[in-house]
């Protein structure tokens, strides 16, 4: 979460720093902008309406999933919006979304068959609770569950764009489900 703060910073620091001094200054408007508003909107009322105000700013101590960490996701979101501009950019960040989450994914399957080549800390590890690059097994179904439609989307795009066999579509639903 430090290294995702620092960089979300320095694209911040970046960001404002192109805005205040390049001209023209351009802000790309996306249909996801209301979403994100709403979704930090939704997220400020909820810090502020909690019985432990530090706890809903920062998270609980290694997890840091605070309103702290939902601006920094939020900020990185928007931030991506204002760069990409053409369909191959839309392409190669839902292959890179897929491919982080099959990464992931695979490592959490290494782990639940014992197989680990990080040596975790034993106080906060679970060996019966996969939980792979993430830190904790919610956050990884969470990045998972997240991914699911941007991975559907391609998975629906990838017969018009490339001739596949019907059979072996098949054998890949079955398999995935």
């Amino acid at each position: 979460i430090t290294v995702g703060r620092v960089l979300a910073s320095l694209a911040a620091a970046l960001f404002l720093f192109r805005f205040a001094f390049v001209r023209p200054r351009v802000l790309t408007r996306s249909p996801l902008d209301w979403p994100l508003a709403f979704f930090l909107l939704v997220s400020l009322v909820c810090t502020f309406n909690t019985y432990n105000l530090r706890l809903s700013l920062h998270g609980v101590y290694e997890d840091f999933e605070g309103i702290t960490t939902n601006v920094m996701y939020a900020f990185l979101a928007w931030w991506v919006l204002q760069h990409v501009r053409s369909s191959r950019q839309v392409h190669l960040f839902a292959g890179a979304v897929i491919l982080a989450g099959a990464l992931a994914g695979f490592y959490g399957i290494l782990q639940n068959f014992g197989i680990d080549f990080v040596p975790w800390n034993p106080a906060t590890y679970s060996a019966i609770r996969m939980f792979s690059t993430m830190g904790n097994p919610n956050f990884l179904a969470a990045y998972l569950v997240m991914s699911l439609p941007i991975t559907l989307m391609a998975f629906l795009d990838l017969p018009e764009r490339i001739p596949t066999d019907r059979w072996f579509c098949g054998v890949l639903i079955v398999l995935g489900t």
